[in-house]
């Protein structure tokens, strides 16, 4: 029995793909954005066709409760390496899990055009000991 978990430890390790560190996108809504996000009605159909336009791009979407900001929060990324965002983290944050993805949708699609390269911010600051 310990020979079977050794060999799916080691083809899990052979299959697992190499960690990145990923840093946030530094993109906040303004007012002006904030108001058409809100007013911005999607329908099934045209949500549907965002979400398969993305995951076609290569990105994959998690939503979950953020404790740290108290709200519902989205977050785009893409494993991609020739992905042009690659290595960047884009959120969406909302009062519920819809209204986060749908402020997610609306900075990559509206204000970024799909490039979020310009706006990174790094993740993690260097150790200093």
């Amino acid at each position: 029995m310990s020979s079977k978990v050794s060999s799916n430890a080691a083809t899990n390790k052979s299959t697992r793909k190499p960690f990145v560190q990923s840093e946030f996108v530094d993109y906040d809504l303004s007012a002006e954005d904030k108001a058409l996000c809100k007013a911005q009605i999607l329908d099934v159909e045209q949500f549907d066709a965002l979400l398969v336009r993305l995951i076609e791009g290569g990105y994959k979407l998690s939503v979950k409760w953020d404790t740290y900001t108290k709200c519902n929060a989205s977050f785009l990324i893409s494993d991609d390496p020739l992905n042009e965002n690659f290595g960047l983290i884009l959120t969406g944050r909302g009062s519920t899990p819809l209204k986060a993805i749908k402020q997610v949708l609306y900075k990559h699609f509206q204000c970024l055009g799909g490039d979020w390269r310009g706006y990174s911010r790094p993740g993690w600051d260097e150790l200093d000991d």
